[in-house]
């Protein structure tokens, strides 16, 4: 048997390799950390095409607006992109110099795709592992170069990627007088370019034609696909605005000037809250319904087109929406909108009553069931316990997915809006 004292003896000895290997793990894990945190501070900063909303999945790079080698600060715009929706500044995460372009003007790019580098001169831009599928994003336009669209060919069988039809539509280059330098006549990138160089795709532009910028590219797509998905069905209603023109006037009075817009959002913002199924969208295999209560508004600038949300509209005052609404209209011609602020809408109220319209039939946007058309106020006779009057009033249609919204929940939805500003109580 062990005496006591060589007992004692190992158990000290045992006690202190535990402590050893407990310090030298916490020793080497602090080593790993440290050396990890060299390693990521001698690594540049990775730009990446941010989650811009769930119903989108491609954004176009439309323009660099800093050059390889310049000097960035974090906020500062490195480049513009186009979405379906508007064109978005992209700002930098990181400050130092942009130590290189990892895509070109013109390309398409999805989410979360390393378009820049930033960081200190010396730095290292991370590389693809070997063997990773993933490869360099200032390969895309090759790819893209190399690939023939997939659509059906042209009468003249152009052959030309996505992207660089893309390209030719925005900088106004007939493709069809373009002769293709690719493989197998294939038109590239560059040639676009040296065609708006030369003038020799400018047959169009010469037929008094023009291209289309992107915002109004993404109206033109929004449109094509509610004709083709969605079946409409339309209701037209006469509203009583005299007493919104009073409350109107006794807030302008006091100070506060509101516009009729504010009013209209808010009446629809109750009623849809009341009427879930206006505040829906068709997801294929079934009906999807929006928890929130974000309507929008159609915003014009110029020849260009916006929807802006404004958000949680049941829980504001007239006062805030008209606030928010003056907001986004000045955005809206800077084209300065946000995605945040042109995105989760669930119903648009599109108004033109600043012109002589009576009426017309909104087109219900893709992610919509439903859109609010308004028209012009003025003066008509109307009877009122047997007296004819004259009385404010306009005439609101309300468009619906019909394969969603059945025509009796719209009428019953139109009414609500109707009383609701006819009461005005706001």
């Amino acid at each position: 048997m062990l005496s006591t004292g060589i007992f004692h003896f190992l158990f000290s000895w045992c006690s202190q390799v535990q402590r050893w290997m407990k310090t030298s793990g916490r020793f080497t894990v602090l080593l790993m950390k440290l050396i990890a945190a060299e390693h990521r501070r001698n690594m540049a900063t990775p730009i990446k095409i941010p989650d811009i909303g769930t119903n989108v999945e491609e954004v176009t790079l439309l323009k660099w607006r800093k050059t390889t080698g310049e000097q960035v600060a974090r906020g500062d715009i490195l480049a513009e992109i186009v979405t379906d929706k508007s064109v978005v500044e992209l700002e930098s995460v990181a400050e130092g110099v942009l130590l290189s372009q990892e895509a070109r003007e013109g390309d398409v790019l999805k989410q979360g795709t390393v378009i820049a580098y930033v960081g200190s001169p010396g730095e290292k831009v991370l590389q693809p592992a070997v063997g990773s599928k993933e490869k360099p994003a200032r390969n895309l336009q090759e790819r893209q170069e190399g690939t023939v669209s997939s659509g059906k060919a042209t009468p003249q069988q152009i052959k030309i990627s996505p992207a660089v039809r893309n390209l030719a539509e925005r900088l106004g280059v007939d493709i069809s007088q373009i002769q293709g330098t690719g493989q197998g006549g294939l038109i590239t990138r560059q040639d676009v370019l040296d065609a708006k160089q030369s003038g020799i795709g400018a047959g169009a532009a010469g037929r008094g034609e023009k291209s289309l910028g992107p915002a109004q590219l993404a109206v033109v797509r929004n449109v094509t696909r509610s004709h083709r998905e969605i079946p409409p069905a339309h209701f037209t209603v006469v509203v009583d605005m005299e007493q919104i023109i009073t409350t109107r006037k006794a807030r302008a009075d006091a100070g506060t000037k509101i516009p009729f817009d504010a009013f209209i959002i808010s009446a629809a913002a109750r009623a849809l809250k009341e009427f879930p199924q206006l505040r829906t969208k068709f997801g294929g295999a079934g009906v999807i319904e929006y928890s929130h209560i974000n309507p929008s508004v159609a915003i014009a600038a110029g020849d260009d087109l916006f929807i802006a949300t404004i958000r949680d509209a049941e829980r504001k005052s007239v006062e805030e929406i008209g606030t928010e609404i003056f907001i986004l209209s000045e955005k809206a011609k800077r084209h300065a909108l946000g995605p945040a602020e042109m995105q989760d809408s669930c119903f648009l109220v599109s108004n033109l009553g600043m012109y002589p319209v009576e009426s017309f039939d909104a087109i219900i946007y893709p992610e919509h069931s439903a859109a609010l058309a308004v028209g012009r106020i003025a003066a008509e006779p109307v009877v009122r316990e047997g007296v004819i009057t004259a009385r404010s009033v306009c005439r609101m249609t309300l468009s619906v997915d019909h394969r969603i919204v059945n025509g009796t929940t719209a009428a019953a939805f139109l009414a609500r809006v109707k009383q609701i500003l006819e009461i005005g109580e706001f």
